[in-house]
């Protein structure tokens, strides 16, 4: 692979970044969903059948698939609101978004991104 090559791969792995961050979170969020729904299946199957899958496995599987669940909206939801910051950070940074400000007066223009003090 040439120099010109590996360049562009690395342009393409580390650009968008917000974007790959939000698209992270929804793959994670239906796996989350998915592994919930099977592992409450197994645990109808269980209960259906006496088959004794989650014997000395795990005391309390129900609650478990139920924690998955809501764990896995949670932790996708902060994931995927990282990747819109990062990405509206991005945008600012760029100048591609026009900054919507509160103040509504006529005249008013918000202070550009470079001209906010550091913290």
């Amino acid at each position: 692979m040439s120099y010109n090559g590996l360049q562009d791969f690395f342009e393409m792995f580390f650009s968008n970044i917000g974007g790959k961050i939000k698209l992270l979170a929804k793959i994670e969020l239906v796996l989350y969903l998915i592994c919930s729904a099977l592992y409450f299946l197994l645990w109808i199957f269980d209960k259906l059948t006496g088959a004794d899958i989650f014997d000395g496995i795990l005391e309390m599987p129900l609650l478990f698939s139920i924690a998955m669940f809501f764990g896995g909206i949670a932790s996708s939801w902060i994931t995927y609101a990282f990747g819109q910051i990062v990405e509206d950070i991005h945008a600012l940074r760029q100048g591609d978004n026009q900054i919507v400000s509160i103040n509504s007066s006529p005249g008013y223009t918000a202070p550009r991104f470079d001209d906010l003090p550091r913290l």
